[in-house]
């Protein structure tokens, strides 16, 4: 036998009125307990569903009561009896077991097992009686008693006694009769066949009559019980005694009452938590249908905002296409402009280099009217030397040396008009290079304009694309919230009806009374 340990030896007190219920299958395996078990046992749901029903058997509980268990229980009968379990955590707790078999048609598929607090009498009792059978079977000594049938029974002479009693009291031969079947025997042998025979049919029909009573009164008790239970008092107590088959159907008839107590306590147990779930469904209903609202109405704000921004933002993006149009205008006026200051600086640097070929130039004609008029000087010496006949070309010395002059001075005067031009040409072309420069500097700025609205533009569009979904999201949230706001009145609904039903659920597991 599973040996389940330690032990505190403290006792866990089971409160009145309780009832512990869970099935097993053929091999013992716990398929089902309610929320009372799982208290009691320590263990968690978890932990017990699909394990060994006896993970909670203590220690002290005797071998024997076990072993009858399972032979009863596996004949198809109900098997009751005080049973000692053991906690997770090492501390026990006494109940009264009721086991009963679970059947399809003629077939045991499982078992249901419904325990109750007993009373403090019968735990002393069974504490003693179940000590003294453990300290027989650890010396492997007799106990002096057997189990059968959830019930225990003295061997030796004195149960030999015991069973005799038993025995005639289940095959309905109470003392009374037995006496009068020994009188009419004595009372025969004394006063002849005739009158025997008269007397033990006299004496018969008197323990006929007693029987019938006695009879009358287990099925008077038996009634009173079924009327109990049809009215709904589960409260009632049943004594096992009367003939075999009145005991049988006694133990059926308690075994029914205790298992429709269980499944009554743990059915109302279950109701009375549906019903403070349901008033809790029924109070955040309101809370949550206002909420639901304020939601909807938050998300419609929502949505009307983002609608305006990404009508902002859409309007930015059509900005920044028409910013960069006008950007890349502006880069190629400055790249125009560059370009025709670029060539008008070759232009006037051309002009500049002119001018210096005609300063060149006039030099070379004031060299020549120099020249001119040192021949015309020496002409004119010359004529003085010829006399008369030098007058002539004395006049034209004279002349060509006033040409001279006037050569020498229009060439001075075009040198200096050539130098004026070429210096202006040349602070034009200075001009000109700054003017280039500045250029320059524009359309550098024009491109990094464009860029940085090419940027503003990728930045829009890539905003407008977010705002968009985020604005798609929100309206399928909306969405979303307006059909959650439908479900929450279709649940507002169902929480009504459940509330009504668990009311009229209650009010019937009301009607059945499991304490007394």
């Amino acid at each position: 036998m599973r040996n389940n340990g330690p032990v505190t030896g403290r006792e866990y007190q089971l409160p009145s009125g309780l009832s512990l219920m869970s099935t097993t299958d053929l091999k013992g395996r716990i398929t089902h307990c309610n929320e009372t078990f799982v208290e009691a046992s320590g263990y968690a749901l978890e932990e017990l569903l699909g394990q060994p029903h006896n993970m909670i058997r203590h220690p002290d509980m005797p071998q024997a009561a076990f072993a009858d268990l399972w032979a009863t229980v596996q004949r198809g009968q109900a098997w009751s009896m005080l049973v000692k379990n053991r906690r997770k955590n090492g501390d026990h707790y006494w109940v009264s077991a009721n086991v009963t078999p679970l059947l399809e048609g003629e077939r045991i598929v499982g078992y249901l097992s419904v325990r109750t607090p007993p009373e403090r009498a019968d735990v002393v009792r069974a504490e003693a009686l179940y000590s003294s059978i453990r300290t027989a079977e650890r010396r492997g000594e007799p106990a002096g008693v057997v189990v059968r049938g959830g019930r225990v029974y003295q061997t030796g002479l004195a149960g030999l006694r015991d069973r005799a009693a038993e025995a005639i009291r289940l095959a309905g031969a109470s003392a009374p009769a037995v006496l009068a079947a020994c009188t009419a025997a004595v009372l025969g042998s004394q006063i002849g066949l005739r009158g025997g025979l008269l007397a033990s049919l006299g004496l018969g029909v008197l323990a006929t009559q007693w029987l019938q009573r006695r009879m009358d009164t287990s099925l008077h008790a038996m009634l009173r019980f079924v009327r109990g239970v049809a009215a709904g008092d589960l409260t009632t107590r049943l004594d096992a005694g009367g003939s075999q088959i009145v005991r049988q159907m006694k133990v059926v008839l308690r075994q029914l009452g205790v298992n429709l107590r269980g499944m009554i306590g743990d059915a109302r147990g279950q109701v009375v938590a549906l019903e403070s779930v349901v008033a809790a469904v029924a109070s955040g209903k309101e809370s949550l249908a206002a909420s639901t609202d304020s939601q909807a109405a938050g998300l419609q704000q929502s949505a009307a905002a983002l609608k305006q921004l990404t009508e902002t933002v859409r309007q930015n993006v059509q900005s920044a296409e028409q910013g960069a149009v006008l950007a890349d205008q502006t880069l190629a006026v400055a790249l125009r402009s560059t370009a025709s200051v670029d060539h008008m600086g070759a232009t006037m640097r051309e002009i500049c280099e002119s001018a210096a070929s005609i300063s060149e130039i006039t030099q070379v004609i004031d060299a020549i009217s120099f020249q001119t008029n040192i021949l015309a000087l020496n002409a004119a010496v010359e004529a003085a030397r010829a006399g008369e006949q030098g007058k002539g070309f004395a006049v034209v010395a004279t002349e060509v040396r006033a040409l001279a002059n006037r050569t020498a001075q229009a060439a001075r005067e075009i040198k200096q008009l050539s130098q004026g031009t070429q210096d202006k040409v040349a602070a034009g072309v200075a001009e000109v290079s700054g003017s280039a420069e500045a250029i320059s500097e524009t359309a550098s700025a024009a491109r990094q304009l464009r860029e940085l609205v090419g940027d503003v533009h990728r930045s829009s569009r890539e905003q407008l694309q977010a705002i968009s979904e985020i604005s798609a999201a929100v309206q399928l949230l909306d969405d979303m919230t307006q059909g959650n706001s439908v479900l929450v009145q279709k649940l507002s609904s169902s929480a009504d009806t459940l509330s009504s039903r668990a009311r009229t659920l209650s009010a019937s597991v009301e009607l059945f009374r499991v304490q007394a």
